[in-house]
């Protein structure tokens, strides 16, 4: 099966018959794709340094939050509300 920049969207069981190409494929057009299972999008793979650059936004966005935070005297978020309860989506 051909991988193109215009397939976004694999089952699982595409997935993992052709990680080898997906993420090949991923690398070299650093177009994600979306994996399904039974239909319903689970996870998206994506070119690692796009996942880098989505890290470091989100950290940047975590720092301004708790500069504000501290700026206003408010107390810590406890770790629990801020990550929720495992498997919580």
């Amino acid at each position: 099966m051909l991988y193109t920049m215009y397939m976004t969207e694999l089952s699982l069981a595409e997935a993992r018959d052709n990680l080898g190409n997906i993420v090949a494929e991923v690398r070299r057009t650093r177009e994600p794709v979306t994996i399904t299972r039974y239909g319903r999008a689970e996870v998206v793979i994506v070119d690692i340094e796009d996942w880098h650059a989505s890290e470091a936004l989100r950290d940047e966005a975590d720092l301004a939050t708790v500069r504000e935070r501290m700026r206003a005297a408010l107390p810590p978020v406890p770790l629990d509300e801020v990550v929720g309860e495992p498997g919580a989506a």
